[in-house]
């Protein structure tokens, strides 16, 4: 009975401590197939394993308040700091906490942190006295509101900073009509406008949604009430800025951060994938405006499993590890960004499609990125196609 026993111990431990053989990125075992033999299902786009997968950003900011030339017409110098400082905390905490979507007849996207966080250099505040010409106009024969030109020599040279220019309104605008008191801002390249705050006589933390939304631009977002913005979790609705008694706005209203309403406070799952794909392209706005990510902040999280067929549009940080089961499939379009020892496991029977894309070993590391066990399927595009 006894040798039974060791016997049964003796094949518990080899099959627990034998090494399992993985093969490399650049092992003959990859298949090249055409480009047009791959078809992605539409659901299999995964924007929450994405979110899942995004690791803190941060985006460098530096606020100028515009003064004209002999008049008081927005905040002295010790009122501006109360203002930035309340702003800041309030953006910071909206897009740390997020909201749950608030248009979905159904389930809405699960909520994710959207791991972004907002950041002054030095000088936070520069203040500037100028011309009449920096009043901010939103319509008629004078409208500068997409005139960046005399702002743009304040920021010349400091294209890794998102310059926010607080602008006051014409008076005389205000006085005719023409101009509502409202608060308003625009998002073109690294410059953000905002107008409207000093004439709201609102603290800081009541603009943190207005922020948030240019900020959003900058980053990628669209608006998404009447169009496709390439987000499937953003429905289209009347873009209500709250709700009323009848009429199209007697629904609920939205309450997402890139859509004109009262709250601001959603973002989805899909719109975190936006913004962080955006500060990992090259040569984008969003990719300047950030901070170099760090190598010794790693994700400790559990291990991401694929159950179905996924599809990661990147390019991605591999922050945890992906394993993905047997019958599963993981499509990849874009590069593979590695903050740390992280890797693709692609276990027997399941499948690994890279379409293009490349390994970036942000931190050294020597082991290969994807690992497969026997079994595994590894498949790439025809080397024609194995470029961004």
């Amino acid at each position: 009975m006894w040798r039974f026993e060791y016997l049964g111990l003796g094949l518990l431990l080899f099959f627990a401590c034998r090494s399992i053989s993985y093969v490399e990125l650049d092992d003959e075992r990859w298949v090249e197939i055409p480009y047009d033999d791959i078809q992605i299902a539409a659901e299999a786009v995964d924007s929450e394993l994405y979110a899942e997968l995004a690791v803190q950003r941060v985006v460098r900011t530096q606020f100028h308040v515009i003064h004209t030339a002999g008049l008081s017409s927005n905040y002295v110098i010790e009122d501006a700091e109360v203002i930035v400082r309340d702003l800041l905390a309030a953006a910071n905490e909206r897009l740390r906490t997020n909201a749950p979507m608030s248009l979905y007849d159904g389930e809405p996207p699960a909520v994710y942190d959207s791991h972004i966080q907002i950041a002054t250099v030095s000088p936070a505040i520069v203040h500037h006295e100028l011309s009449e010409q920096s009043y901010f106009i939103k319509k008629g024969p004078k409208a500068n509101r997409y005139d960046r030109k005399t702002l743009q020599k304040y920021t010349a040279g400091q294209d890794s900073v998102l310059h926010v220019f607080l602008m006051a309104f014409d008076p005389d605008e205000l006085t005719s009509g023409r101009q509502k008191k409202e608060t308003t801002g625009i998002a073109f390249g690294n410059i953000i406008k905002l107008a409207g705050l000093y004439e709201s006589g609102q603290p800081g933390w009541a603009h943190a949604g207005l922020l948030n939304h240019e900020i959003g631009h900058a980053l990628g977002l669209k608006h998404s009430w009447n169009r496709s913005d390439g987000c499937d979790d953003t429905p289209r609705h009347p873009n209500c800025w709250v709700p009323t008694a009848d009429g199209p706005c007697s629904a609920p209203t939205s309450n997402n951060l890139m859509d004109y309403n009262a709250h601001q406070a959603a973002i989805t799952p899909c719109q975190i994938a936006t913004m962080h794909r955006s500060m990992l392209q090259r040569a984008t706005v969003g990719s300047q405006i950030v901070e170099p990510m760090r190598c010794d902040e790693a994700d400790e999280g559990e291990p991401l499993k694929i159950m179905t067929e996924s599809a990661l549009d990147g390019p991605l940080v591999l922050s945890r590890d992906i394993i993905i089961e047997s019958d599963a499939t993981l499509h990849i379009r874009g590069d593979i960004i590695r903050r740390a020892d992280r890797h693709i496991t692609v276990k027997k029977g399941a499948t690994i499609i890279w379409h293009w894309g490349e390994s970036i070993d942000h931190c050294n590391m020597l082991s290969p990125v994807i690992r497969a066990q026997k079994g595994g399927v590894l498949i790439k595009r025809e080397k024609s196609q194995w470029s961004l």
